[in-house]
């Protein structure tokens, strides 16, 4: 132990040049490992692969759609595919409709709710399908799809 005011020793400053060159090769390791050629995701430490690949040319969507008076496609809202505010439920459920062939029953599903809309939003139809979309053209305003098949449609009642 030193004293207050005595000057360090040749060992002390080796010492510490020792452990400077030791944490700042941990820094390096810990900043150069996720972004090292071959890396894979995981913890402690992720590429985050998700966004280092390219993505697929084209994206296929299970969907229920709105179809107005004119015959205009219209996304309807979560709470009217499946009764609730979620997204992620919404999508699931038209997905294991199509995949389990029972896109007809949840169409008539989504058509009484529909029914129960203001008459302005109030679809005249819905469809049940399965679109294909170029992946990124479909973000672009008055974007559709390139393919799209239809499952079920129905009408909806206009009783109000």
């Amino acid at each position: 132990m030193q004293e207050a005011g005595a000057t360090a020793t040749p060992v002390d400053a080796v010492r510490a040049a020792w452990w400077r060159v030791v944490l700042t090769a941990a820094v390096l390791a810990a900043v150069w490992w996720p972004a090292r050629p071959g890396g894979t995701d995981g913890f402690p430490l992720s590429t985050y692969p998700m966004f280092g690949y390219a993505r697929a040319p084209t994206s296929v969507v299970e969907t229920a759609l709105g179809v107005d008076a004119a015959g205009r496609k219209h996304t309807l809202r979560p709470v009217v595919i499946v009764g609730t505010s979620h997204p992620k439920l919404a999508l699931a459920t038209v997905k294991r409709a199509v995949a389990q062939r029972r896109t007809e029953g949840l169409c008539r599903e989504i058509a009484a709710r529909a029914a129960a809309l203001p008459e302005e939003e109030r679809p005249v139809a819905i469809e049940v399908a399965t679109e294909t979309w170029d992946t990124l053209a479909a973000f672009a305003p008055g974007a559709e799809p390139q393919r799209r098949k239809v499952h079920a449609r129905c009408e909806v009642s206009r009783g109000g």
